[in-house]
């Protein structure tokens, strides 16, 4: 997808805010563009309405991504000499905010998807599910 493709999806969610999968398809496709250049800010603002369910974490070496701290975070960092990039999944109406390793930068689907998978599973049995 491309910025024109993103305006779009962008528009779509305007008309539609509450519609939960057509943001995380969006959060996805602007967050695949960061690369060529867009703007980190358009994600989260796509992003901002979810609920954050990441805790507060301030020794792992790496920013905190919870609510409070998510602003200042920046989009990648290192910590022992291992760089990192700014990831996310999406479940529904809930963000987790997550360190992904700048290796692993080319398979942040798959790892979206096994942390998706570890997301849900958590919630499911929460939930009584």
């Amino acid at each position: 997808m491309g910025a024109v493709e993103n305006r779009g999806l962008l528009e779509k969610l305007a008309k539609a805010p509450s519609d939960v999968a057509l943001r995380r398809t969006v959060a996805e496709a602007v967050e695949a563009e960061i690369a060529a250049g867009a703007d980190r800010a358009e994600v989260d603002r796509v992003l901002a309405p979810l609920v954050n369910l990441t805790g507060h974490d301030d020794d792992t070496g790496l920013p905190c991504l919870c609510r409070d701290c998510l602003p200042r975070a920046g989009t990648v960092a290192e910590a022992a000499d291992t760089k990192f990039h700014r990831s996310f999944v999406i479940d529904g109406s809930r963000v987790l905010h997550f360190w992904l390793l700048a290796d692993q930068h080319g398979k942040r689907d798959s790892v979206r998807g096994e942390v998706r998978a570890r997301l849900e599973e958590r919630l499911g049995k929460r939930a009584g599910r």
